[in-house]
């Protein structure tokens, strides 16, 4: 509507890290997105469960298990994109305690 911010398609900024649902190509990744969540639950991080839809990069990796993980922002691809640092520094934490565990 008129007047109204921009909103990015998906999560909250301040309430924690993206974490796409669904498979984002022929591999099956449910595995692997339930140890993106359990890094997060022992880091103690929030995560928003989001829509991924067809706007992804995974393309170039369609024989392999990938996630999207993110941010929210607010006024997307503009000059006045917005995010909340506490996000950026929860997703940093949570991919440091991923990679760390990853079998």
């Amino acid at each position: 509507a008129a007047g109204q911010p921009v909103r990015a398609p998906a999560g909250a900024p301040g309430r924690g890290p993206l974490l796409g649902r669904g498979d984002l190509g022929p591999v099956k990744s449910t595995a692997l997105r339930q140890r993106l969540r359990d890094a997060a639950r022992r880091s103690g991080i929030s995560l928003q469960q989001v829509s991924v839809g067809s706007q992804h990069d995974a393309a170039p990796f369609k024989k392999s298990p990938a996630a999207m993980v993110g941010i929210p922002v607010r006024f997307p691809g503009t000059p006045v994109e917005e995010a909340d640092l506490r996000d950026l520094e929860d997703l940093v934490r949570w991919l440091e305690r991923y990679l760390g565990t990853t079998p």
